[in-house]
């Protein structure tokens, strides 16, 4: 009668949409049908920038958009098992795989702005995703003060001087001159 006392709690529970997935895989083992838990709720997402940014991989929780530099990997975890989760970017169809005890979607930063949609079963949910572009950097000459072309090449030093700014960062940088 306890077991039985339980397993009607966790189905409770599962029909609550308050647990997750492994309660129910459990109780199915039992031989105790429960309905799955809406597995679009609690999502985490994972950005990974391009390399050459220096920028640290960004966890999200349960966010309704994700901002991410163009090209950055996104990925996009739930609870459960990924049979029957179905994602759309776009109006592109996207793999849904499984990563531990979790469904995962994976895929590349668009340039433009649009939407993941998300569904399992009779519930659906839907991110926007949001790029952000990777501006080129600005040089500016700051000595001499404007180009400059010799007749004759002069002797001794000259000096170039430059100022460079960039959106993500600038590691190092060089002048070339003929």
């Amino acid at each position: 009668l306890s077991v039985m006392a339980g397993a009607f709690a966790a189905a409770l529970t599962l029909a609550s949409g308050r647990t997750d997935t492994i309660v129910h895989d459990a109780l199915q083992k039992m031989g105790v049908s429960t309905p799955i838990a809406n597995r679009l709720l609690g999502l985490s997402i994972r950005v990974k920038p391009p390399g050459y940014t220096g920028r640290e991989v960004s966890n999200f929780d349960d966010p309704s958009a994700v901002t991410a530099l163009i090209v950055s990997s996104v990925t996009v975890l739930g609870n459960g098992k990924p049979r029957g989760i179905v994602a759309r970017l776009g109006g592109q169809n996207l793999e849904v795989n499984e990563i531990g005890r979790k469904w995962a979607v994976q895929f590349i930063a668009p340039a433009t702005a649009t939407t993941i949609s998300l569904t399992d079963r009779n519930y659906d949910r839907v991110l926007a995703i949001i790029p952000v572009t990777d501006r080129p950097p600005v040089v500016v000459l700051t000595e001499p003060g404007r180009d400059t072309v010799w007749r004759h090449v002069p002797s001794g030093s000259i000096n170039f001087t430059a100022r460079a700014t960039d959106d993500v960062g600038l590691s190092s940088g060089h002048i070339e001159y003929t």
